[in-house]
Formats: C-alpha cells, structure tokens, sequence
C-alpha cells in the first residue's frame, strides 16, 4: 500500500483547495467503458470508479498499488487513442466518443496530478509533464463540451501548488473555464458552484455583487459528489464567517466534517477560526 499524508503538506497546499472545488471528478458525468475492440484490453476506470477512487483518498490519505498502476495504464491507453483521434480528418471524427475520451482522460490526469503534488509518486515527474504537454493538443481538438472545459479546470487546480506554476495566470483563467463551460452548457451546477467558491476569496460583507451569486448557488451544493461536495462547504463555511454569519458558518463547517472528518482541511480551519483566522 502506498500512503501519501496529505498532513504534511497541508500548509503548502492550501492554496489549491480555493481552486480544488478538484473539485476533481464531476458528479454530472456518465460511465464510460474500455471499447472492447482496445488491442491491448488494459482496464481502464470508469468515471464512476475515478469518482469513488477520489473520495476514498480523500477519506484515507492512501491509494494501493495496484489502482496507481491502473491509473497510470489507463491513461496510457486513454493517450493512444486520443492520439489516433488527432490523426482523423476533423470531418470524419466522432466527437461524442472524443469528448467522452477526453473527460476520462482528465479524470485520470486530475487524481494522478494530485498525488504527485502531495508528495507521492516523485518517481513520475517525467508522466506529469508529459500530460502537461500531451494536454495542450488535445484541448485544441474542435467541438468540445462544457464538461471538457470544466474537467480541464480541475486539472488546474492541481498545479497551483507547484513553484514553477504561473499563478496568476492560472487564477485568471479558472473563471473562464467556468464560463466556457456555463455557455456550452447553462445547467450545469458544477460550474455554477465552482464559479461561486472561486469568489470566495474576495467576498466580504461588502461585495454585494459577488455575494448574491454564492447564496444563488449554494442549493446546489447537495447534488455534487463526494470531494467536491466536501471542498463546496469548507468554502462556503469561510464566506458566511467572512460575512459575520457565523451560525451558517458553523453549519457548513460541520457539513464539510461530516463527509471526511480526518481529512486536514477540516483541523486546519477549525484552529484558524479560534485564532480568528477566516481563511485556509
């Protein structure tokens, strides 16, 4: 078993929970399977087993060696066939099985980007820029989803955390992605929320504005899956304390602590709110 303590890098990486709303692996999206014309039958994680992979390391701080080594295959196997994806003429091209291509491979990138940043698997440095680089083509391909667009802002909010990140430029373009995908899609309630928790951050009592598109959103918090849902209501507690609403602080607090009780996030906040601290 391979154990990453996400303790040890809690205060390095409290930056990426503003934008980890990472939050990794949507509740919208719909199970995917290996095309069981693959040559090489490696198996791949369906969007629902990335979904459940996630909470769990959420939950433990742990992943086992054989589901690293599933990931790392699959996305692998996901990279040849987007490859061969980019080899077709862009007017014979399935775009429905390439969008579904791309959102998993996202999916695996996102869970492999984040254990990489807690520390583990330095060993996969030369993986990570690989898919670094691998993802500037494929996101050039025509006719992507909204889902793409919020899926590739998740994958982001992994990369915040390293020194050689453009910051800036990647808080920046978070609420674009949002945007992108609100435009392709004007329903979709990730976004809507994750749009929201990036305002979070320079909300007070005064920023009227922004604070009547959090509250709009926060009904649909309930409907996200695990992570994000966790991630949802740790941000949502600062801005009602943010607000001197600390009743509703507190209750969104204790929601975030129900989903994973030992998780870091939920200790850091707590004694940053004795200290007065409204802030990770």
């Amino acid at each position: 078993m391979i154990k990453y303590s996400l303790k040890n890098r809690t205060h390095k990486l409290t930056s990426i929970f503003f934008l980890f709303i990472g939050f990794s692996f949507f509740c919208f999206a719909q199970d995917i399977s290996v095309n069981p014309s693959d040559p090489d039958k490696t198996k791949i994680f369906s969007l629902d087993e990335c979904d459940s992979l996630f909470s769990e390391y959420y939950r433990n701080s742990s992943i086992s060696d054989e589901d690293l080594k599933i990931l790392i295959d699959g996305i692998g196997s996901l990279t040849d066939s987007l490859e061969k994806i980019l080899l077709e003429n862009k007017k014979m091209r399935d775009i429905k099985k390439q969008n579904e291509l791309l959102i998993l491979y996202l999916e695996h990138a996102e869970i492999l980007s984040t254990i990489y940043n807690y520390g583990g698997m330095n060993h996969q440095g030369k993986l990570i820029k690989k898919i670094d680089k691998d993802l500037k083509r494929f996101l050039k391909l025509s006719g992507l989803e909204g889902e793409v667009y919020l899926k590739y802002a998740d994958y982001l909010y992994t990369k915040l955390p390293l020194p050689e990140t453009k910051r800036f430029n990647t808080i920046l373009t978070l609420p674009v992605l949002y945007r992108m995908a609100l435009l392709k899609d004007k329903n979709n309630k990730a976004a809507f929320v994750k749009l929201s928790c990036w305002q979070i951050a320079a909300a007070d009592e005064t920023t009227s504005n922004f604070n009547s598109q959090i509250k709009s959103t926060e009904e649909y918090i309930e409907e996200l899956n695990e992570v994000d849902k966790f991630n949802a209501y740790i941000w949502y507690s600062i801005f009602y304390m943010k607000t001197y609403d600390t009743k509703k602080g507190w209750y969104h607090f204790y929601k975030a602590k129900n989903i994973f009780p030992d998780h870091p996030l939920v200790s850091l906040l707590y004694e940053n709110y004795k200290k007065g601290i409204l802030i990770l």
